[in-house]
């Protein structure tokens, strides 16, 4: 992290809350390691990028781009980087830019293109075998066959792993009944996907092992960055953790300001 002093990081972001979430910790980061920290707002649905990536490719020139992109918003900023002359090799979205959505209809220009992740990309597991093999080969699959391993889908089932894991717990604990939304809120703080139970449910080595609890929701995010290739994303190797040295005290001092605000008393425990 301390070669980034002196250097230049721009956020091109969508101009919404969602886009705008980065700005405070890119800020902290630019003073704590000497970097300059460039923001070019997006508005939706960020067709209009032309002068953003003039000022990008053209005159700040930044060494690292970040993109922060929504819907249309990520093929267009790969475009207009290309064409003003920008390495897209520079530039890095987050998990909500990085998806074939993004990349496909840039064409040739988003190759070099990378994004963050938290799976990885593919269907080569023993979940998405036994996916095809029983469902869809059964006529009950739910959409295209062949978005089955792309990121969307592989994403979603993340989720879907998640929420069955919760209402297992939930279950464990509360018996065989219909569940009720504190139950399964219980449930998802009791989620405990460790690599031995990755591999039974299929997806040894898809993604980090996740423990939830009531006192951390997120678990522990480690990212992937791939990067397209032309025709596919490329699997990486490293996993890197976040700084929670830098995002945690931000993400408590936030909540409790929040909680002052709207008049909420936080648990006291976690039982």
């Amino acid at each position: 992290m301390n070669n980034l002093k002196g250097k230049k990081i721009a956020l091109v972001y969508h101009n919404s809350a969602y886009g705008k979430e980065p700005i405070k910790t890119l800020e902290v980061l630019s003073a704590k390691y000497g970097f300059k920290f460039l923001k070019y707002p997006v508005n939706h649905p960020g067709l209009e990028q032309k002068s953003t990536w003039l000022k990008i490719g053209r005159q700040t020139k930044p060494d690292f781009t970040i993109i922060f992109g929504w819907g249309v918003m990520t093929q267009t900023s790969i475009k207009e980087a290309k064409a003003n002359g920008y390495p897209v090799s520079k530039i890095i979205g987050n998990w909500w830019s990085g998806s074939e959505n993004d990349t496909r209809p840039a064409g040739s220009a988003s190759v070099g293109y990378k994004a963050a992740g938290f799976h990885t990309i593919g269907k080569e597991y023993p979940l998405h075998r036994g996916i095809l093999d029983k469902v869809y080969a059964a006529g009950k699959g739910s959409g295209e066959k062949s978005v089955v391993g792309e990121v969307l889908y592989n994403r979603a089932l993340v989720q879907g792993v998640i929420f069955t894991e919760a209402i297992r717990a939930a279950h464990k604990k509360y018996g065989n009944i219909a569940i009720n939304g504190k139950q399964l809120a219980w449930g998802y703080e009791h989620v405990n996907l460790t690599a031995a139970r990755l591999e039974e449910l299929g997806l040894g080595g898809f993604m980090k092992p996740l423990k939830i609890t009531c006192a951390n929701h997120e678990g522990e995010n480690n990212l992937l960055i791939h990067e397209w290739d032309g025709n596919n994303w490329i699997n990486p190797s490293k996993w890197y953790k976040p700084m929670y040295d830098v995002t945690r005290p931000m993400i408590e001092a936030s909540a409790a300001a929040y909680a002052k605000e709207k008049g909420i008393t936080p648990r006291s425990n976690c039982n």
